[in-house]
């Protein structure tokens, strides 16, 4: 099967990455915590190798850098999830609203997904 990723942005947008997917599941503004968010249309692409590589290095990188998880009870507003299966593996972070590595990691998706 490979590797996959699923990561929830701090609004709770979802995006589900294959080695040659990238699907951008939004909040709507019903669904929000403000009732008035909405995080845009669904959007799917195709990857190229270099692509998830470039998204897969990102994700690397946060998993590795331990100490800058949150830990503890419970998902805090704003707060990111990154979760990481590979064949019968399965590893998750959280990350910090201003956290760095969160940060690149949305940068990247939305520059995929060109959402601004």
């Amino acid at each position: 099967m490979g590797i996959s990723f699923s990561y929830t942005d701090g609004n709770n947008n979802n995006y589900r990455i294959t080695e040659n997917l990238l699907s951008y599941t939004p909040v709507r503004a019903i669904e929000s915590n403000s009732g008035e968010y909405d995080g845009g249309e669904p959007k799917t692409i195709d990857l190229s190798p270099e692509q998830f590589k470039t998204i897969q290095l990102a994700m690397m990188d946060a998993f590795e850098a331990i100490s800058e998880h949150v830990v503890g009870p419970g998902r805090n507003k704003g707060t990111a999830v990154l979760s990481m299966r590979d064949d019968n593996e399965r590893a998750s972070c959280m990350l910090a609203f201003s956290n760095s590595y969160k940060i690149e990691i949305e940068k990247v998706l939305k520059r995929l997904l060109n959402l601004g």
